[in-house]
């Protein structure tokens, strides 16, 4: 099924003839702006191996289907193999001098990192505590990542770290910050009165569930039929979110750390 998606991709981008510029340094590996001259769209890709690992594309699909290519990667391929001498440079191995962190898209969504030749020594040191044998991010470090950055950042400049991997890792600290907010201050407490005060209203048994549940998923679906309170579980979601971030509420937690636009650059 797999073999099968990537073929219809590969086939879609072979038959229709994309826009392709190239915006990095690089004549194969690097960054390139592509369009698609039926939509208008513009989406960006990064050609970054020749196995489908570490490649990346800011569209919608690439980002959901699991394969690591997208139509969009498969019509920059395609242009490069094209060309003999692109194509035999595509063919070759290749490991750039930078050590990066990235988003892993294959199967389920990982962070890993790929260690470059520039200090490279420094670098599988300094990665040691924060990163399994397979470069994968150990789960337990996802709260303190932003102290690897600034570690690694320290090592040499040309360290980087793609906005989408750092996203993903403020995705899993929201739902663990969610997560914890309802579990030790609601979830148990359905029916003592902890939901007395949130609304100008009182809260059905129902809704109360309905909030801790949209809590935990952070987004959701409130498929009640009309009449049973959809909009006021929704505002219960938001009031109770807000009581969380404000630290002078007694239901407020050590909020998670985010990641600042200083270190995200």
């Amino acid at each position: 099924m797999e073999a099968w998606q990537m073929a219809l991709r590969r086939q879609f981008a072979e038959d229709h003839p994309f826009g392709i510029e190239n915006t990095g340094t690089e004549e194969v590996f690097s960054d390139f702006c592509v369009t698609n001259p039926e939509s208008g769209n513009t989406y960006k890709v990064s050609i970054r191996d020749n196995s489908h690992s570490f490649n990346f594309c800011s569209c919608y699909d690439f980002k959901t289907n699991s394969l690591g290519t997208c139509k969009h990667i498969e019509a920059v391929i395609y242009r490069i193999r094209k060309n003999k001498r692109t194509n035999r440079l595509y063919r070759q191995s290749y490991n750039p001098d930078y050590t990066s962190v990235y988003l892993n898209y294959l199967d389920t969504r990982k962070v890993k990192i790929r260690i470059g030749t520039l200090k490279e020594n420094e670098y599988r040191e300094a990665a040691r505590p924060w990163f399994d044998e397979l470069g994968e991010l150990k789960a337990g470090k996802i709260g303190e990542f932003e102290k690897f950055l600034k570690q690694a950042a320290r090592i040499d400049p040309s360290f980087r770290c793609y906005p989408d991997a750092l996203d993903y890792i403020l995705e899993l600290r929201n739902a663990a910050f969610r997560h914890t907010i309802v579990e030790k201050h609601y979830k148990p407490f359905l029916n003592n009165g902890k939901f007395n005060g949130i609304l100008n209203t009182k809260l059905f048994p129902y809704q109360r569930e309905g909030i801790c549940f949209a809590m935990n998923a952070g987004r959701c679906l409130i498929a009640d039929d009309m009449g049973l309170g959809k909009t006021v579980q929704a505002l219960g979601v938001a009031e109770v979110m807000k009581r969380a971030g404000d630290r002078q509420h007694p239901d407020c937690l050590s909020y998670l750390p985010e990641i600042s636009m200083e270190e995200r650059n």
